[in-house]
């Protein structure tokens, strides 16, 4: 996995250059779910990176998640981050969390 992740940081250094953002992001790939928080069940989601301010998420449709959400470790998971959409792709959307908390506490 740490393999992955050099290949990773390397492409997307490539191709996006160097980083910019304010809160550097650490590179996860993982599992996750979105809790729309309204009794519906929860979407599967990709978490590409994290950081203490936000993360990139693949989804498999943005169109019908909600602007504001819970991002959860798993489906049951009782704890979570409260997050909303900062920006929308195809596939991916970027987040930012509303509750304080290091990249580590997902």
């Amino acid at each position: 996995m740490a393999l992955l992740q050099t290949i990773v940081e390397i492409v997307r250094t490539y191709y996006r250059g160097v980083e910019r953002r304010k809160l550097p992001r650490k590179t996860v790939i993982d599992t996750a779910w979105i809790d729309a928080d309204d009794g519906t069940p929860p979407h599967v989601c990709v978490l590409w990176d994290i950081s203490e301010g936000g993360a990139k998420l693949t989804v498999a449709s943005h169109k019908a998640l909600p602007d504001k959400f819970i991002l959860r470790k798993s489906r049951d998971d009782a704890n979570g981050r409260r997050c909303a959409v900062v920006w929308r792709s195809t596939e991916e959307i970027g987040i930012r969390f509303f509750n304080s908390g290091s990249a580590g506490d997902f």
